[in-house]
């Protein structure tokens, strides 16, 4: 029984969080679909990239961002 609990515990405890992190941008991307393995995050009409660790990346202020690599630079 305690097992039982202490697996439900954990679960709630991780959709709780997924879903704060959810509530923090207006949108989330896939992660890697940028050429890197960082999410697109949107907020208030700026853009910018988190890792799977929920850190920013590159700040949330520009208005647009391509894909890296797409002019010749990696």
């Amino acid at each position: 029984m305690k097992r039982i609990f202490l697996i439900a515990l954990i679960s709630f405890l991780l959709i709780d969080y997924s879903y704060c992190q959810s509530l923090a941008y207006d949108n989330v991307g896939s992660f890697g679909s940028h050429g890197i393995g960082w999410a697109l995050v949107q907020k208030d009409q700026k853009v910018g990239f988190i890792n799977t660790k929920g850190e920013e990346i590159v700040p949330i202020k520009y208005d647009n961002i391509g894909n890296f690599g797409s002019h010749g630079i990696g």
